[in-house]
């Protein structure tokens, strides 16, 4: 059988990063932590601010606001490390072929096919589609190298299966 649809993902550095970082944002315990982490503080810093603490309170502060812009520098380096640590990823061209009930992606080491209700989630970007095998596993579909039939293809495929 013929696919309905035919595209290409090329593995670069930066589509792991952005794709590493959708991932986390999705996974419920690193967000949970990190609002946890930044609603201590704040209380920290109501409560210093209350009690006329002003040192602690400018200390907590100033952790609330440089802590997310620190933690994704710190998250990227460690992203970009683990990209470099498995040459198969780097430059890795993926052939993704879509059917009527399921995804086959291809490349120079493996064969992927996957039922379209089997997808754990789908996220998505204003750059890419991540169809997600598992809570951390996925397959990476660049929408510049979609046309507009696969692109409403895989809305409606969001709309039916993105959430489970």
């Amino acid at each position: 059988m013929e696919p309905l649809y035919k595209t290409q993902t090329r593995i670069t550095k930066e589509e792991y990063i952005n794709y590493s970082l959708t991932v986390l944002r999705h996974f419920l315990p690193y967000r949970g932590n990190q609002i946890l982490f930044e609603a201590a503080l704040a209380v920290l810093a109501v409560y210093s601010l209350y009690k006329g603490i002003q040192s602690v309170f400018f200390a907590a502060a100033a952790v609330i606001v440089l802590f997310p812009l620190v933690h994704r520098h710190i998250t990227k380096r460690q992203i970009r490390a683990n990209f470099y640590k498995n040459p198969k990823l780097i430059d890795r061209v993926t052939q993704l072929e879509f059917y009527q009930d399921r995804v086959k992606s291809t490349d120079s080491g493996s064969v992927l096919e996957l039922a379209y209700d089997k997808i754990y989630a789908i996220y998505e970007t204003s750059r890419n589609y991540y169809l997600m095998l598992g809570q951390n596993e996925g397959i990476i579909v660049v929408k510049g190298n979609c046309g507009q039939g696969l692109l409403d293809f895989l809305n409606d495929l969001k709309k039916k299966y993105g959430k489970r």
